[in-house]
């Protein structure tokens, strides 16, 4: 960090300790209006506000946190990886609660826990998931359509706390519904809106708006919804019904704000809880951490893409889509450089989507399994000699004609990968590859704008269904899905279903291996790094932990709310 830029936040940590005290009790009203009594407030802050609180109607990236505080899941996932039940009993294999039959499809049964309600009170059951299977299937509605959904062929309330998931074939994660996964959806607010789109579908639109989606929410989180104040703050109440409990702490206040002003807070007191950059990890952890103000906690979070536009009809030059130009560009990418300059050393940089510490040594089984791209930049003009790209007389790679190859590179505006753009293109322009650094405007883009970019894109995360062709973003699907680039291989389509689809965990570590060989030899994106998750955690605060997700056969620490109901003051 430079003199500069610390001195400006020691100075506005002067301001705001001057002009802000801890936090204090407050007593506020639920949105039946009922008091709650007076409290001690939670405050924390995170860089990013989602669209809709319903996680599947949500269009912005890393705000699972947010949907944590207002929404749970089926299972939840805790903070060693392993699978627990929230909502509902998890199905065991091989007994009634989940079968494979014998036309090769497949039958799992969540059974409700008893007593479940929505935040307004009203009972939540296996009704609300039959409804929300319905409301999925619609078209016209703005809902993802994540993997576990797609494959269910049906949904059946076997009595009000059994819920019947019929799955068109085999699927090794219908034990774990997480939230965001599938979620039900309250019958009792939306099903008079919705029959009017069954009935004509020019009335999604109408549905897709309603503020039940934003600020009229009720959801079945540990905490119920009283306010939120678009680009400020979200505020919730403890749910005295949550199915693991009611929260210990009574209130929280969840700030919107850039990760600058959150160390701020941090420095200040007055806040309790803190996402921030890592470039900030190492000033509280000399000064703040070390005099026992707090706990800072950092770990891999969600694996860093840059993804590169191969669809003809929007990549800015051709020869991004000529695989050895691809291959080029990613022999000239120094991970070096980019762990010292950006992680201070401490980076977990890679070139797939597996990290160094994925278990049963898949990582070492990857990658005996790919091609590597080691920096070396005399094999990429090697490459670039191969696709008709030779050095100018300023030393950039140009066609025969002369036409200089220049591409765009993207990213969103945190300073890590402000750090990381500008590393890669100056390394890139030092090895002859002209590339135009372009930062994207600050708040939520237009959603077609992440698909149709037409270089390099570097935001979002990856796992092993973005390349796959079901995840392709289009005008068809109303520009949802993981995948960006649009990249489409048969093989790995092949090779993606059937890792959905077989519950033999050795056969599934060999499909993985698969995917990602395919993807080591298209590169269809450049991955770097996992991202360090840096948080603050303040000493008066204690049961945060990390909490982990699944991604294929690896384990990924992520955010640390799982667990958020249990948290209490010190």
């Amino acid at each position: 960090m430079t003199r500069l830029r610390l001195a400006s936040i020691m100075l506005t940590v002067t301001v705001l300790a001057a002009g802000c005290a801890a936090p204090r009790a407050e007593s506020v009203q639920d949105q039946s209006g009922a008091s709650v009594r007076e409290s001690r407030v939670l405050t924390f802050g995170v860089p990013r506000e989602v669209t809709s609180l319903y996680p599947s109607m949500n269009t912005a990236g890393g705000t699972a946190a947010t949907h944590r505080l207002f929404n749970a899941g089926l299972a939840v996932v805790d903070d060693t990886g392993d699978v627990r039940p929230e909502l509902a009993e998890i199905p065991r294999f091989n007994t009634d609660s989940w079968r494979v039959l014998p036309d090769g499809k497949m039958e799992t049964m969540y059974r409700l826990k008893p007593g479940l309600a929505w935040h307004d009170g009203q009972p939540l059951d296996a009704e609300d998931y039959v409804f929300a299977k319905r409301v999925y299937a619609q078209p016209g509605v703005e809902m993802s359509r994540p993997r576990p959904e797609r494959l269910m062929e049906s949904v059946v309330a076997v009595d009000p706390t059994s819920v019947l998931i019929r799955w068109q074939s085999p699927y090794a994660g219908a034990n774990s519904l997480v939230m965001a996964d599938f979620d039900p959806l309250p019958r009792h607010i939306l099903a008079e809106a919705f029959a009017r789109v069954e009935q004509d579908q020019s009335q999604a639109a109408a549905f897709n708006n309603l503020p039940y989606w934003k600020s009229e929410y009720v959801g079945t989180g540990p905490y119920q919804l009283v306010a939120w104040e678009p680009g400020s703050h979200y505020e919730g109440v403890a749910f005295d019904r949550f199915a693991l409990g009611r929260p210990r702490i009574d209130r929280v206040v969840h700030k919107i704000m850039d990760d600058q002003v959150v160390i701020t807070h941090i420095l200040s007191g007055t806040m309790d809880l803190g996402q921030m950059n890592f470039e900030h990890y190492g000033l509280l952890e000399r000064d703040w951490a070390k005099n026992g103000k707090g706990t800072l906690l950092i770990g891999e979070g969600n694996v860093q893409p840059n993804e590169i536009q191969l669809r003809p009809e929007y990549v800015g030059h051709p020869g991004l889509l000529d695989v050895r130009v691809r291959r080029a560009l990613a022999h000239t990418i120094d991970r070096q450089a980019l762990n010292d300059g950006v992680f201070d050393g401490r980076g977990i940089m890679v070139e797939t989507i597996v990290p160094p510490r994925a278990p049963n040594n898949l990582n070492e089984q990857v990658e005996r399994a790919i091609m590597r791209y080691p920096y070396d930049p005399r094999r990429a003009e090697q490459l670039m000699n191969e696709a008709g790209f030779t050095r100018d007389r300023e030393g950039l790679f140009a066609d025969a004609s002369g036409q200089r190859f220049v591409v765009d590179f993207e990213r969103n505006r945190a300073s890590d990968r402000e750090r990381l753009q500008l590393i890669m293109v100056d390394t890139w322009k030092r090895a002859g590859f002209e590339v135009r650094p372009y930062e994207l405007p600050q708040g939520e883009p237009p959603r077609e704008a992440r698909y149709t970019f037409p270089g390099i894109q570097g935001q979002g995360s990856a796992n092993e269904g973005t390349w796959a062709s079901v995840s392709i973003g289009s005008a068809q699907n109303r520009w949802t899905g993981n995948n960006r680039s649009g990249f489409s291989n048969a093989e790995y389509d092949r090779l993606y279903e059937a890792f959905g689809g077989t519950l033999n965990q050795a056969e599934r570590t060999q499909q993985f291996i698969g995917m990602m060989r395919i993807y080591s030899e298209f590169l269809p994106t450049f991955i770097t790094h996992f991202s360090l998750n840096s948080w603050a955690v303040a000493a008066h605060l204690k049961g945060v932990k990390n909490e982990t997700k699944p991604i294929g056969e690896l384990t990924v620490g992520t955010i640390r709310y799982f667990n958020i109901h249990e948290w209490e003051w010190q």
